[in-house]
């Protein structure tokens, strides 16, 4: 529930910037959000072979009505992620 919260308010204004790890699993954007070592970057790292977008600052954007996922280039443990990737 904490996350849809986190969510609603950006969906309204097109999207936003979320404190989460972001990664596309069977052609969808999931995000795991939470604070600092509360492991974001652990469970995006054993979600096998899903594309990692970030593993701290992943945006959403709100584009014809459907949502997107995108990586940054902020990362803190996941150099090897794929930042700015934009999946729809």
């Amino acid at each position: 529930m904490a996350a849809r919260l986190a969510v609603e308010p950006s969906a309204h204004a097109g999207g936003g910037l979320f404190h989460a790890a972001g990664l596309i699993r069977d052609n969808r954007g999931e995000l795991f959000i939470g604070k600092s070592g509360s492991g974001k970057s652990t469970l995006a790292r054993a979600c096998g072979d899903d594309e990692i977008l970030s593993d701290e600052l992943t945006a959403v954007r709100r584009d014809a009505g459907a949502f997107t996922v995108h990586g940054t280039p902020f990362m803190a443990s996941l150099a090897w992620a794929a930042p700015i990737a934009p999946h729809g």
